[in-house]
């Protein structure tokens, strides 16, 4: 559903069931990918920097990714140190509301 490209030749891409993958695009083939960061749509996906993506979900909640460094994650499928805020709850439907837009 989105994709940002950055300036290292690596690409994220996020999907309609929250995936989150990382691309290198001169080997032509994902490299790592990530779940239950998101619990839906990712439709935005913002370059930080080199390696630093943020992406944003019809769940309410902003990613921020650092693919330049290794986690601790026993499977070895994690894309690199996250942290996954939600940034507003509506009182009355009791859930997150879709985040609009993501800028650099």
């Amino acid at each position: 559903m989105a994709f940002a490209v950055g300036d290292d030749m690596k690409a994220m891409t996020g999907a309609n069931n929250g995936l989150i993958s990382l691309w290198d695009l001169n080997a032509v083939k994902c490299t790592k990918a990530a779940v239950g960061k998101h619990g839906a749509v990712v439709q935005h996906i913002a370059t930080l920097s080199a390696g630093c993506y943020a992406t944003a979900s019809v769940d309410g909640k902003v990613g921020f990714w650092d693919t330049r460094q290794q986690l601790g994650s026993s499977t070895g499928n994690e894309i690199g140190a996250t942290m996954s805020h939600t940034p507003f709850f509506s009182s009355r439907r009791q859930a997150a509301a879709p985040v609009s837009g993501l800028c650099r």
